[in-house]
C-alpha cells in the first residue's frame, strides 16, 4: 500500500452458488450475513464474534448498535 492511499476491501461477496452472501456497509462499522438459518445459529454460537441476528425492523443508523454504542454528541 502507497504511503495516503486509503484501505479497502469488497463490501459484497458470495459464493457460486449463492448460498449466503456477505455485505460490509461501507459507512457504519459494520458487516451483514444472509443465508440459512443454520448459518445464523452456527454464527451467533460462536463466542468470539459479535453476532446478532437482524431483523427487517432494525434500524442502521450509527446509533443503532446496542452493545457498543456510539458516545453521546457534545
Amino acid at each position: 500500500m502507497c504511503e495516503g492511499s486509503m484501505w479497502q476491501s469488497a463490501n459484497l461477496w458470495w459464493p457460486d452458488d449463492r448460498d449466503w452472501c456477505v455485505a460490509t456497509e461501507i459507512d457504519f462499522s459494520w458487516t451483514y450475513i444472509g443465508g440459512a438459518s443454520s448459518l445464523v445459529e452456527a454464527l451467533t454460537s460462536r463466542s468470539r464474534l459479535e453476532v446478532l441476528p437482524a431483523q427487517i425492523d432494525h434500524a442502521i443508523t450509527y446509533e443503532a448498535d446496542q452493545i457498543n454504542p456510539h458516545p453521546l454528541r457534545p
